[in-house]
């Protein structure tokens, strides 16, 4: 039988479209920070897929951030500094980590606690949950995340002038409290930089369907395919 599969942030974004305009006749951006940091375009009702399906790679727009750490500078895992994802990403927090927890400020921190194999991830692991409980250093990483990802939507509202950014992904899945406040950071920081027409109108907002965007989009993806078989 015929198989259809789809890159799981364009699925994203194709699902988030497709609720938040099923008419399409939008366009819009998805943003999903996770493990790195995927996007996706869509224009009209249709993914923008690319001449070799590597369109949309957001997470690889450079921006303008400060160090976490000063004198610390995190590599993307391609290998570039400055891209969107070197900062925002789980496999930032890893390397953001180690530096911040060998400040003396930090030295006490209960993510000290955490040894043994694969001790960096399991620490990452817990930073949004100990965030949404208010810890200062997770809080205040997860703060300097959402100001990155606010000087991404300017790079992506100047390119493509949506109507609409969707952030998704396992950043806003650390419940409400913390997800209105890291939306709010997103904003302002947007605000702050955008033109006017895109301060006053462009909406961004979260996820309809949360982390599971991708799975929902890779199945309407399919459905739109058996369509013209």
């Amino acid at each position: 039988m015929p198989v259809h599969y789809e890159n799981d942030c364009n699925a994203g974004a194709l699902w988030e479209s497709y609720r938040g305009c099923p008419e399409g006749t939008e366009i819009m951006a998805f943003l999903a920070p996770g493990t790195g940091l995927g996007g996706g375009i869509v224009i009209h009702g249709h993914l923008l897929r690319g001449v070799h399906g590597m369109a949309a790679e957001l997470g690889h727009v450079f921006i303008v951030h400060s160090s976490f750490v000063p004198g610390v500078e995190p590599l993307c895992g391609c290998g570039r500094k400055y891209c969107a994802e070197a900062y925002v990403s789980m496999a930032a927090l890893m390397k953001i980590l180690p530096a911040a927890l060998e400040l003396p400020k930090w030295k006490d921190h209960p993510l000290h606690a955490i040894t043994g194999d694969e001790m960096w991830r399991k620490r990452a692991f817990q930073v949004r949950g100990m965030a949404a409980r208010g810890d200062e250093l997770c809080l205040s990483i997860f703060e300097w995340q959402a100001r990155a990802l606010g000087k991404l939507c300017f790079q992506v509202a100047n390119v493509i002038d949506p109507a609409r950014i969707v952030i998704g992904g396992g950043f806003i899945e650390g419940g409400l409290v913390l997800t209105d406040r890291v939306m709010g950071i997103i904003r302002h920081t947007f605000k702050e930089l955008a033109f006017k027409k895109h301060a006053e109108e462009l909406v961004i907002e979260t996820a309809s369907a949360g982390d599971q965007a991708g799975c929902l989009g890779a199945a309407l993806s399919a459905w739109q395919f058996a369509q013209v078989w």
